[in-house]
């Protein structure tokens, strides 16, 4: 719970900074600890929000490139296009 209050913090200081990279970094984050925690309905919230922001960051980093992966994986489980 203390790790998603001070990520929530992050996240609140990337809106007044208006950086985007934060952005994706502390929605990535939010995702990985609200599925951690047992909160899928906000783990898929926060990967949304990561998914969105993945754009502003490099996309051969490691954390985007698990995000391409997850949405490729839920695409096909649902049938969507990615």
């Amino acid at each position: 719970d203390t790790c998603r209050k001070g990520l929530r913090a992050i996240l609140a200081d990337s809106l007044v900074l208006n950086d985007n990279v934060i952005r994706f970094y502390a929605h990535f984050f939010l995702w990985k600890a609200e599925r951690a925690g047992g909160d899928s309905h906000r783990a898929d919230i926060e990967f949304r929000e990561a998914a969105y922001f993945g754009r502003f960051v490099d996309a051969t980093g490691p954390e985007a490139a698990e995000v391409r992966k997850h949405f490729v994986t839920t695409a096909r489980k649902t049938g969507r296009k990615p």
